[in-house]
């Protein structure tokens, strides 16, 4: 089993903290899309942060070519 993680970081990309999780089972070459809320903090200051998504985070699973396992998405928090 490998995990999915959510995390949150600044416009610099230095992390703020975890905002969940995903158990994702081993994978037969084939790819299906699941829904995730998250919440983030009601503290969070007006600014740009990006959400980041790292596909095997603990490193459990072998593959070929390990830098590929991320994405951040950017977004913009308002006054």
């Amino acid at each position: 089993m490998s995990t999915v993680s959510i995390s949150l970081a600044n416009s610099s990309f230095q992390y703020i903290g975890a905002v969940g999780s995903i158990a994702v089972p081993p994978m037969s070459g084939t790819f299906t899309p699941s829904p995730v809320s998250i919440t983030l903090p009601a503290t969070l200051a007006p600014g740009m942060y990006y959400v980041v998504v790292q596909a095997d985070a603990g490193n459990v699973v072998a593959e070929s070519n390990e830098t590929n396992n991320g994405l951040a998405i950017g977004f913009t928090v308002l006054p």
